[in-house]
């Protein structure tokens, strides 16, 4: 019996096929309808179907930094937490969590308890026991680690250095407790302790914001001169404030009064540029201290604040975790 089949584009017809050829004939119209559609033109300028196995996005091309001060959105590897220099602005966890007393009393990095913390100096410090944080109370000076919670061997060595200590390598020296990066550089003070925490007192002793007080671009308005003996620390630097009140108020809530991105131009960063300012222009905005490199930086950022504000921001994150 004769077979008639007629292929059309995509699709095969087979008609009165005899029951012993229909499995070869469809064989056959099957591959000629399939190389018929492969070979077929696409109607009207339309790209054929998509392959079903997904394609690789092309790369995108690299953002440059706009002319305007956008800052670059470049990304960088986190940097670690330092075991003694806060991460945070305030309520950071200091000592690695162990109890300040117990450096003295046990002579022990002895690990503190939640129940027994105590803020002081916007730092979250906890205690041993409830005996142990009313004796901090009672004198916290007393306590504080020395030079800012710095090596005290990398800063009074030879290097003079600034490096995170390690908060369960320390030495009380005088009644006074320091620590140390690694037992490495606790070995090496030990071994010629000549002269080294005297140094590193007298660097430290070196106040931020070349000794103008913090609280007083907020209350006087003006940068008015501290004075060593309201002396404070906070994040690894030596603030002088102008009283006994102002320090009590820098003690209370220190990121209000430091400078946002330690002093350098806020103008600056937003655009990518990182300048130290003149401590004598600022701006006060939101209970933070900013500073400018000219009263036209200044100007630039109090007409927006809102936006020159993230992108320093971002720019600083980006040069500080390099």
């Amino acid at each position: 019996m004769r077979t008639r089949f007629m292929v059309k584009r995509g699709s095969w017809i087979v008609t009165t096929v005899t029951a012993w050829t229909r499995g070869a004939i469809v064989a056959s119209v099957c591959s000629a309808a399939t190389i018929a559609v492969a070979q077929a033109p696409t109607e009207e300028g339309k790209a054929p179907p998509p392959s079903s196995k997904p394609s690789t996005p092309a790369p995108a091309a690299a953002e440059e930094p706009a002319q305007t001060g956008q800052t670059p959105k470049a990304e960088k590897p986190a940097a670690p937490e330092s075991a003694t220099k806060p991460t945070k602005d305030t309520e950071a966890l200091g000592v690695g969590g162990h109890c300040l007393v117990s450096y003295f009393d046990k002579q022990e990095a002895i690990t503190g308890d939640a129940k027994h913390e105590r803020v002081y100096g916007g730092v979250r410090y906890r205690f041993a026991s409830e005996a142990n944080r009313k004796k901090f109370e009672s004198d916290p000076e007393k306590y504080l680690p020395r030079l800012g919670g710095w090596c005290a061997m990398a800063l009074g060595g030879p290097y003079e250095n600034r490096i995170a200590s390690d908060s369960k390598v320390f030495l009380i020296h005088d009644g006074k407790l320091y620590l140390f990066s690694s037992e490495r550089a606790k070995r090496a003070y030990e071994e010629n302790p000549a002269g080294v925490l005297e140094n590193a007192e007298t660097l430290f002793a070196v106040p931020f914001l070349r000794g103008y007080c913090p609280v007083s671009y907020q209350t006087a308005k003006r940068p008015v001169m501290g004075d060593a003996k309201y002396a404070a620390a906070f994040q690894g630097r030596l603030y002088h404030l102008a009283s006994d009140e102002a320090r009590k108020a820098f003690l209370r809530d220190p990121a209000r009064y430091v400078p946002r991105f330690d002093a350098y131009c806020a103008w600056g960063l937003s655009a990518s540029r990182r300048e130290p300012a003149d401590l004598t222009v600022f701006s006060v905005f939101q209970d933070r201290n900013y500073f400018f490199v000219d009263s036209n930086a200044k100007a630039a950022f109090d007409a927006n604040p809102e936006l020159i504000i993230p992108r320093a921001e971002n720019f600083w994150k980006v040069i500080s975790e390099r």
